[in-house]
């Protein structure tokens, strides 16, 4: 297995912009654990790292850590921790939003701005009180 695909940086830009959730890498979609080779799996995480917190390909950029965890016959896996974002995220100057288990892109001004309302009503520190 080699270094993340496009596909899991659309995932973390529609786990950020939606509920957050936890990607396992070297684990199918069905549960079967695959692994990642151990020797590999800290190159893996420093690209993930210079991905996320390049400006000109995440926007915001966000910061994540993702941990090498082994299962219970030694295999390794990476975990990365998504949790929701109360900014609303690009991958290569598209956002995403997650819709059941799919990464779909949000092309629609009012699709962006229903999102940037649902953020605002969730994450308080982004309201402004007027007096």
């Amino acid at each position: 297995m080699g270094f993340f695909t496009k596909e899991v940086y659309e995932s973390v830009c529609s786990f950020l912009n939606r509920f957050g959730w936890d990607i396992f890498m070297g684990v199918l979609d069905d549960g079967t654990v695959l692994g990642v080779q151990e020797n590999v799996a800290p190159d893996m995480i420093r690209n993930f790292i210079s991905v996320i917190s390049n400006p000109a390909i995440f926007s915001p950029t966000i910061c994540l850590s993702p941990e090498i965890i082994k299962d219970e016959e030694g295999n390794s896996i990476i975990h990365v921790h998504v949790p929701p974002s109360a900014e609303v995220h690009s991958y290569k100057k598209i956002i995403y939003d997650r819709i059941d288990d799919a990464d779909v892109k949000v092309t629609a001004t009012s699709q962006i701005a229903a999102m940037y309302i649902r953020k605002q009503n969730i994450f308080t520190e982004k309201k402004y009180i007027f007096m």
